[in-house]
C-alpha cells in the first residue's frame, strides 16, 4: 500500500478500507477513467480524496484536482474533510461556491479546487481567476443530482477548456438514462465500479406508518419523540415553511435542535453543517434539497412529515439511517392526503407496520392495506339496521298508505274547508323529521317544511293585503262629486282622500268576511310631513315687453370673479406647500374655470409633476435600494424583506419574492424560498427557472 494512503488512513483513523474505497484503490490500471455507483455513507468522499492525495505533485503550485458538488453544503462538507488531509501534507485546497464574495485576483493558485459548478465556471471563463485547465483530475460527486439540478451545462463548458486526457472519476448513487450521453462524451473507456446496498453496510430499516388525523405535523411530532431514544433524529419536511413551524414548535417544548433548510441564509447553512457533523444535536429538521448528498452519521431515527411529490426522495429519506450495521427506524407521519403515496410505495416493496401513539408507546392498528372506506350502499344498510323501526302514521295523515320509519307526511295545500281559526293547514309529522337516518335527508325534509310554512304564510298574507288594498282607480262617487283643493295657512296645498263609499256591491261573501274581519283592526294613521318652502336663489325681475317678467340669475361682477380666483389659487397654493396635491390641483380648477389665465395653467402643470413625482418618491420608499441590473435596480422590499427588481417608474420587472440574489452568467440569480434559483437577464426576462445555482 502506497505511503500517502497509509498516512491518510491513520489520520482519518481508519482500520480497513470500505468496499468503494478499496476497489477504486485497488485498481489494476490507475489512469483509467471510473464510474463509481455507491449510496451516501459508504466511503465515497475518501475513494477519489485518497487517489487525488497519491498523484498529486507537492512542489507544483496550480490546481491540479477540481471536484465538482451540486449544493454548496456538500461542497463544505468535501472541502471540510479534505481539509484535514491536506493540512497534513501541506496542500492548499480552495473552497468555490455561490453566496462568498467575488475574488479579483489570487496570489497562488491552489493545488486542489472543491466547489460548485457554476461558481467554478464564472471564476474559470469569465473573471479568469481560476486556472482548471492545468488540473490533471476532475471528479463529479453526485452526479445524478449534478444533472438533476441543471449544472452538466456548467461542467460541459468547464470540460472543453481542459486538456482532453485529463482523468474523469465520476461518483454518484445512481447512474440515470440521461447521463449516458454525457459519460460518452467525457470518459473513455471508464471502469465501472458498483457496491450494492448490502455491501455498503446497510441494515434493515423498520418503516412505521403513523396517521395524523386532526393533528398538524408539529403537534403529532411532539407525540412521536417521547416514543423514541435516537442518537441522532432526522426530521424531514416537505416545504421550509413547514420545517421552520417544526422546529419552532419542538423549541418550545424543550427540543435541542438544529436546522437545515434553505430558509437560512448561506453562513447559517454552514453552521448548521459544523454543528450536525460535530453529533452536538440530537435532533435535526431538514430540508430534502438542503440535506441531500450531505452524508449525516449516526442517525438512528428518520421521521418523515408527509410524503414528497418525487417518491424518490423518501427512499433517500429512509436511507440515512440503518447504516454501519445500525438498526434504524423510518416514522412517516401520514394524512388521509397520502394515500397514493403510501400505495405506491408499498407496491416498490416497503412493509409498513401501522402504528399510532397512546400513553407516550407505540400501539398497532390495523395493517393499513386492509384500510377500506366502508361502501355507501354498505352504511346506509347499517344505518337501517340499528338506527331505525317502523313507526305507525296516523291514517289521514298517510292518505291510506303505510308509513316506516323513513317516511314523513307533508301536506301543505291539503284540501281542507276554510274557516276563521285555520286557513291553508299544513300538516307535519315531526316525530318521523327526527327519525330521519341521514343528515342530508333530514336537511332536505326541513328545507321542504320551511319552504311550505312559507308558502301558506305568503298565501294568507297575500290574500289579506289584497282585500285590504286601497283601489287606485277613482271612486264612483269621486267621479260624481269631485271634492275641491283646499289650502293651507302657509300657502302649501294638501291632497285630501274623499272616498267613503262601501264596494258592497262589487265584494262577494267572502271578501265581506275578510273587509268586516279587517275593519276590526285599528286603523294605522300615517302623519303628514309638510316640507319647509325651499329658499329660492337671488334673482331680479327684468322688464319684458308687454306685461311678461323674465327671471335671471344675478350675476358676479368682475371684481368678484378676481376675488374668487385669487382666493383659489392662494389656497391651491398654500395645499401644494404641504403636498396635498389633489386638493390643491381641485382649487386650481375651479380657479381655470372661473378665470383661465397662463398662469392658472402653469400651476395645474406643477400640481400634476409633482404629485407624479410624489408618488413615485412613495413607491420607491417601499424598497431598500442595492445594485444596478441593466435598465432596473435590484431592491428588497421592506415589509417582506424579499428581493426583486423595479424599474424607473418603481414597477416590480422582477418579483420581490426572493430571499437572495447571486450573480449567474447571463445576469442575476434570484434564490426562492424552496432553495431553488431563478435566473434573469438584464432585459428582466426569466431565462432559467428553479435551477440549482451556486
Amino acid at each position: 500500500m502506497n505511503n500517502r494512503i497509509q498516512e491518510i488512513m491513520d489520520l482519518e483513523h481508519f482500520k480497513t478500507l470500505t468496499p468503494i474505497q478499496e476497489q477504486v484503490l485497488n485498481r489494476k490500471n490507475k489512469n483509467r477513467d471510473i464510474i463509481g455507483v455507491s449510496s451516501t455513507g459508504s466511503g465515497k468522499s475518501h475513494a477519489f480524496f485518497m487517489p487525488i492525495f497519491e498523484m498529486l505533485d507537492f512542489d507544483q503550485d496550480c490546481v491540479q484536482a477540481v471536484i465538482s458538488a451540486p449544493t454548496r453544503e456538500l461542497a463544505y462538507q468535501l472541502y471540510d474533510r479534505c481539509r484535514k488531509i491536506a493540512k497534513h501534507f501541506n496542500v492548499r485546497v480552495k473552497l468555490v461556491t455561490g453566496g462568498m464574495e467575488k475574488v479579483t485576483q489570487m496570489e497562488k493558485q491552489p493545488q486542489i479546487v472543491i466547489g460548485t459548478p457554476g461558481r467554478m465556471k464564472d471564476m474559470f471563463i469569465k473573471d479568469n481567476v481560476l486556472r482548471l485547465d492545468t488540473a490533471k483530475i476532475v471528479v463529479i460527486d453526485e452526479a445524478d443530482m449534478t444533472l438533476e439540478f441543471g449544472f452538466l451545462e456548467d461542467i460541459d463548458e468547464i470540460l472543453s477548456k481542459m486538456d482532453k486526457k485529463v482523468q474523469m472519476m465520476v461518483f454518484s448513487a445512481t447512474i440515470p438514462e440521461s447521463l449516458q450521453p454525457f459519460l460518452k462524451k467525457y470518459l473513455y473507456d471508464p471502469e465501472f465500479i458498483e457496491i450494492k446496498k448490502e455491501e455498503a453496510f446497510q441494515s434493515d430499516v423498520k418503516h412505521i406508518l403513523v396517521p395524523c388525523k386532526h393533528k398538524s405535523y408539529e403537534q403529532k411530532i411532539l407525540d412521536v419523540l417521547p416514543c423514541i431514544q435516537p442518537y441522532v433524529c432526522l426530521i424531514f419536511a416537505n416545504t421550509t415553511l413547514e420545517a421552520q413551524n417544526i422546529a419552532n414548535t419542538m423549541r418550545e417544548n424543550g427540543y435541542d435542535l438544529v436546522e437545515l433548510h434553505s430558509g437560512l441564509e448561506s453562513r447559517a447553512r454552514m453552521q448548521a453543517i459544523k454543528m450536525i457533523q460535530s453529533q452536538k444535536k440530537s435532533y435535526i429538521v431538514a430540508s430534502d434539497i438542503a440535506s441531500r448528498g450531505i452524508d449525516l452519521e449516526g442517525i438512528t431515527h428518520v421521521i418523515s412529515c408527509g410524503f414528497p411529490k418525487d417518491l424518490k426522495f423518501y427512499i433517500h429519506r429512509a436511507g440515512r439511517t440503518g447504516r454501519a450495521t445500525r438498526d434504524g427506524q423510518c416514522i412517516a407521519l401520514y394524512k388521509e392526503s397520502d394515500a397514493k403515496s403510501i400505495q405506491s410505495l408499498i407496491k416498490q416493496g416497503i412493509e409498513f407496520e401501522h402504528q399510532d401513539v397512546k400513553n407516550k408507546q407505540f400501539v398497532d392498528l390495523k395493517p393499513y392495506v386492509n384500510k377500506r372506506p366502508m361502501k355507501k350502499d354498505e352504511f346506509h344498510e347499517e344505518v337501517e339496521k340499528i338506527v331505525h323501526k317502523k313507526k305507525k302514521v296516523k291514517p289521514n295523515y298517510t292518505d291510506g298508505q303505510e308509513a316506516d320509519g323513513e317516511t314523513t307526511v307533508i301536506h301543505p295545500n291539503e284540501q281542507s274547508p276554510l274557516n276563521e281559526e285555520d286557513e291553508d293547514r299544513t300538516i307535519i309529522n315531526s316525530e318521523e323529521i327526527i327519525s330521519q337516518p341521514s343528515k342530508k335527508k333530514r336537511k332536505g325534509m326541513l328545507i321542504s317544511v320551511l319552504i311550505a310554512i312559507f308558502a301558506s304564510a305568503g298565501s294568507v298574507v297575500a290574500f289579506l293585503v289584497l282585500g285590504n288594498k286601497t283601489s287606485t282607480k277613482p271612486d264612483v262617487t269621486e267621479l260624481i262629486s269631485p271634492v275641491e283643493e283646499e289650502k293651507d295657512s302657509i300657502g302649501i296645498f294638501q291632497d285630501t282622500t274623499v272616498s267613503e263609499v262601501k264596494e258592497a256591491s262589487m265584494l262577494s261573501e267572502k271578501d265581506k268576511k275578510t273587509e268586516a274581519a279587517m275593519a276590526r283592526q285599528p286603523e294605522k294613521v300615517t302623519p303628514v310631513v309638510v316640507d319647509e318652502p325651499r329658499k329660492q336663489p337671488d334673482t331680479k325681475q327684468v322688464p319684458a315687453e308687454g306685461n311678461k317678467i323674465t327671471i335671471q340669475p344675478v350675476q358676479p361682477t368682475a371684481e368678484e370673479i378676481e376675488a374668487k380666483y385669487v382666493a383659489l389659487i392662494a389656497s391651491g397654493k398654500e395645499k401644494m406647500g404641504k403636498a396635498d396635491f389633489t386638493n390643491a390641483k381641485k382649487d386650481f380648477t375651479k380657479a381655470k374655470e372661473t378665470k383661465l389665465t397662463e398662469e392658472v395653467v402653469r400651476l395645474l402643470i406643477s400640481c400634476d409633476e409633482k404629485e407624479a413625482a410624489k408618488l413615485l418618491a412613495d413607491r420607491k420608499a417601499q424598497y431598500e435600494m442595492k445594485k444596478t441590473f441593466g435598465n432596473f435596480t435590484i431592491v428588497r422590499k421592506k415589509s417582506t424583506m424579499l428581493y426583486g427588481a423595479i424599474d424607473s417608474d418603481a414597477n416590480e420587472r422582477i418579483p420581490c419574492k426572493y430571499r437572495n440574489v447571486g450573480i449567474a452568467e447571463n445576469g442575476r440569480a434570484f434564490e426562492r424560498k424552496d432553495g431553488l434559483f431563478d435566473i434573469y437577464n438584464a432585459d428582466g426576462v426569466l431565462v432559467n427557472e428553479g435551477s440549482t445555482y451556486y
